[in-house]
């Protein structure tokens, strides 16, 4: 009998240092794909969780200490500390550090999940914000049906609506005169829009870009993000480039397109997942200003 205790704590050992050490590459995976850009859904995947790698990384630190194997450790505890430093925009980025001008354009940005049935609270939400420009995402038919009954079109007459069966249906709505269209970026349906503000033309991109969950959708996420980027680069004119880019400031694809661009929103803020039961965690959604301009 003690025999057998003694091959079943055995056994439970070398499954936990097994467990800690898939942990640690896994943690690995994490931080490279975070610094070089992901390869596939699985590392982009990974690299989404990094504010939760912490937590991870001091439980496999604890553990290897427990069980006294101290190279695991050592590895666990380097690995925190790289997912404490996070990949991030880097500081002073955010343009809480320089308010804009009382005469900036405000415009805000929402997706707002199609058949959400709370449409009516989410238009008053933004309305708050006294929005002068407003960019939706995931608008089905009868999402944009319900927006037209609430007091957001009526402050903001002027629209480029495409709303769409699924995902990936969109709208803008502007106290302004607005012109443009429906372009495909890279693979997907997103409104291209010229503002005509008192300060001047405003073009804004409403952004919505493929889920990268598997390898098609990563693929196109990829190609969405380097052609966003190259439209900031190029911008000779003030260009807003805001929505859900499904990535994190910790994805070294948005980070590229983040240096492409004059100004970035990013005052702190987790937009994902939505729901009562569980906190946003993460941060999906982002702003970019190129061509002149402030963000506000």
């Amino acid at each position: 009998g003690q025999q057998l205790v003694l091959v079943r704590n055995s056994a439970m050992k070398f499954a936990g240092v097994a467990l800690g050490w898939a942990a640690v590459l896994g943690s690995l995976a994490l931080v490279v794909s975070g610094r070089f850009g992901s390869v596939g859904p699985a590392t982009a995947g990974l690299v989404a969780a990094t504010p939760l790698a912490p937590v991870t990384n001091l439980v496999e630190a604890g553990a290897a200490i427990a069980l006294r194997r101290w190279l695991l450790a050592g590895a666990s505890s380097m690995l925190l500390l790289a997912t404490l430093g996070g990949a991030g925009f880097g500081a002073g980025s955010s343009s809480a550090t320089h308010p804009p001008p009382t005469d900036a354009t405000t415009i805000v940005s929402s997706n707002v999940r199609t058949g959400n049935p709370r449409i009516g609270e989410l238009a008053r939400h933004l309305l708050a914000a006294e929005p002068d420009i407003i960019l939706l995402q995931e608008i089905g038919f009868g999402d944009l049906a319900e927006i037209r009954r609430t007091e957001l079109t009526r402050d903001h007459p002027f629209e480029l609506t495409d709303p769409r069966a699924g995902y990936f249906g969109g709208a803008v709505f502007s106290r302004w005169p607005i012109t443009g269209g429906v372009e495909d970026v890279a693979g997907y349906p997103m409104i291209v829009a010229t503002v005509e503000t008192p300060s001047g033309d405003l073009d804004v991109i409403n952004v919505h870009d493929a889920p990268p969950t598997n390898s098609d959708g990563h693929r196109l996420w990829s190609r969405q993000l380097e052609e966003l980027s190259r439209r900031l680069r190029t911008a000779d004119r003030p260009l807003v480039v805001i929505g859900d880019f499904n990535a994190t400031e910790h994805h070294a694809e948005l980070r590229a397109l983040a240096r492409d661009s004059s100004d970035r929103g990013l005052a702190p803020f987790r937009s994902f997942p939505f729901g009562a039961v569980v906190p946003p965690l993460i941060s999906l959604d982002h702003a970019f200003v190129a061509g002149g301009g402030c963000l506000r």
